[in-house]
């Protein structure tokens, strides 16, 4: 005669496979417009600096240094180079004023 309940405890592994990384790879294809980052376009890139010499910036480290440490000269220089994403809205403003160039 059994008394009671069998409380041997028995673990369960889901295996990882093809098919639940290509669920997750999926999930990320599937983003808003919004949250993709943008990068920059050659002809902007060549703008830019056509730009930045038109309004007397000889160097990438003069335009910096008018930002007043806002922008580094890192930056301004992926920018120039296409390295880096889009300038943010508060970049955008700044390289507007400074350079009259529209991203």
């Amino acid at each position: 005669m059994m008394h009671g309940q069998d409380w041997n405890t028995i673990i369960l592994k889901k295996p990882v496979t093809k098919k639940h990384i290509n669920f997750q790879s999926k999930k990320i294809s599937n983003l808003d417009e919004d949250e993709i980052i943008k990068k920059i376009d050659k002809s902007q890139t060549i703008s830019m600096m056509n730009h930045r010499l038109a309004m007397g910036y000889k160097t990438q480290i003069d335009l910096s240094q008018a930002t007043f440490g806002k922008i580094t000269t890192q930056r301004i220089s992926e920018l120039e180079n296409g390295k880096g994403h889009a300038p943010s809205g508060q970049e955008k403003s700044i390289l507007f004023k400074l350079i009259k160039i529209k991203f």
